[in-house]
């Protein structure tokens, strides 16, 4: 997470400049051959082109496969751009980056909830709202087909609400795809039941080396922050055993984009991932942890199984929220701090062996039911 150091000045002012913008967060048969091609209407005058992911026959329980967003390769979402309807031409040009923001759906929020998010562009660290464009959202319905769901458009403000269909125990990606470019926000729902055993952790300074990192990505899009030797691994390690891995990050929503984008390259198993509102630091940011945690097992019903972070913040959080030291592990100058369970060396590696390998894996595994339309 960001602490609130004389080292971080930089990232500090930086950061506030960015002000406090940010979003919250049809089926067929399967056959060997794909949809090859299957075209409908989105409910409006429009056609959108099914693109078949997999050149095999599929079932309703096979995984929905990893879409790259906002930014997807050619092809690899169901829907061509249509041109902006509202946004000039020079608007784009002069904010050429994408700043989305978006939440996830978790355990009961999901019957329901709605999704929201923010749909933004900038310049370097600016995030200027892209207004009353059309938002339309997909999910991979298990058969392989893409779902269409419905969709909405972007406020005054650039912000967006959803309220998708039920979906089945399980975790589920919807895309959020923006009309006018096809590019998108990635949003989960969650529906995990109440005791349902999850893992914990911050990001900045707890998976990557630093908070530095984060600065360095900002400043250069093609920067890719350091990780910690074996946190993907970790992560991986509890997800074997049928842990669920949430995210919680005081990164405010503008950048989760890159923050799940990082996460998919590096290999981390999926998650809800949680940043802030606005930006927020020191106390502040212990404050808005410990919401969410409160809000995770007290309305959610999640039992967390274990907890990891870097900052005096997060052990302040930690420890504010039902959670004994033996299952706080802290990384980097202040691991052990406060009685907590260190991670020793910068190394996720000796962890792994010693802690994650030796536990039983959870049974039964959690039950998964994919979104799979009716034909």
């Amino acid at each position: 997470m960001i602490r609130h150091t004389p080292r971080l000045c930089p990232l500090v002012l930086l950061l506030a400049a960015c002000g406090s913008d940010g979003g919250g967060g049809g089926g067929g048969t399967p056959d060997s051959a794909g949809t090859g091609g299957q075209t409908v209407t989105d409910g409006g005058d429009n056609q959108i082109d099914f693109v078949d992911l997999v050149d095999a026959a599929v079932t309703c329980d096979r995984p929905q496969p990893v879409v790259a967003c906002p930014s997807p390769e050619a092809g690899a979402l169901p829907y061509a751009p249509t041109g902006f309807e509202h946004t000039e031409d020079a608007f784009l040009t002069q904010n050429p980056d994408a700043r989305y923001g978006a939440d996830d759906l978790v355990g009961p929020e999901t019957a329901n909830g709605a999704l929201t998010g923010r749909i933004a562009r900038g310049r370097g660290l600016s995030a200027n709202p892209v207004v009353n464009e059309r938002v339309v959202f997909f999910t991979w319905d298990g058969t392989g087909r893409w779902a269409n769901l419905g969709e909405t458009r972007t406020g005054d403000d650039g912000k967006y609400s959803f309220a998708p269909p039920a979906f089945g125990t399980g975790s589920h990606k919807v895309y959020a795809v923006v009309a006018g470019d096809a590019s998108c926000n990635r949003q989960g729902v969650y529906d995990w039941p109440a005791g349902t055993k999850a893992v914990l952790t911050d990001i900045d300074g707890t998976l990557t080396t630093s908070d530095g990192e984060l600065l360095q990505e900002m400043s250069n899009a093609s920067y890719d922050p350091a990780m910690y030797p074996g946190a993907n691994d970790m992560l991986n390690a509890w997800s074997n055993l049928g842990y669920r891995v949430i995210y919680l990050s005081a990164r405010p929503h503008q950048f989760r984009s890159m923050t799940e984008a990082w996460l998919v390259r590096h290999g981390f198993p999926d998650g809800p991932i949680y940043t802030a509102d606005s930006l927020v630091l020191g106390e502040a940011a212990a404050t808005y942890k410990k919401g969410v945690l409160a809000h995770l097992q007290s309305d959610l019903g999640v039992e967390l199984s274990a907890v990891y972070g870097n900052a005096d913040t997060d052990i302040e959080a930690y420890q504010g929220s039902n959670l004994t030291n033996d299952h706080i592990f802290i990384i980097g100058p202040l691991a052990g701090n406060s009685d907590t369970t260190a991670i020793a060396d910068g190394d996720y590696t000796a962890h792994i062996a010693s802690y994650i390998h030796p536990l039983s894996a959870i049974t039964p595994p959690p039950v998964e039911t994919p979104y799979c339309a009716a034909p």
